[in-house]
């Protein structure tokens, strides 16, 4: 068989129902997409964005992230520790090319 034949018999679209299931997932979707941009215009249109960032700044920083926070740093501070006690440049200097003195 010749090659041409063979692309011949390749369907160039699917079936009409995978078409169709095709299209009702994407309109709910759209759908759903619609309904919370609705849904939160309407909250904006409540509140001022001056009011909103004041209270998400009065409601300041979650115990959670506060922590996660705390532990990045922390873990900052131990790394920076270890480079000086190995005699590494420090993390916040860029490496030295060879044979040039530190700054300092």
């Amino acid at each position: 068989m010749s090659p041409t034949a063979l692309l011949g018999q390749i369907p160039l679209s699917p079936p009409l129902n995978v078409r169709l299931i095709a299209f009702v997932v994407i309109e709910v979707v759209l759908l759903t997409l619609v309904v919370v941009l609705w849904i939160k215009y309407e909250q904006f249109k409540r509140i001022s964005v001056d009011e909103w960032w004041d209270r998400r700044r009065r409601a300041g920083v979650s115990p959670r992230v506060e922590r996660m926070m705390r532990e990045s740093h922390d873990q900052y501070l131990a790394e920076r520790r270890e480079a000086a006690g190995n005699g590494l440049p420090d993390a916040g200097e860029p490496p030295r090319a060879a044979g040039e003195p530190p700054a300092s």
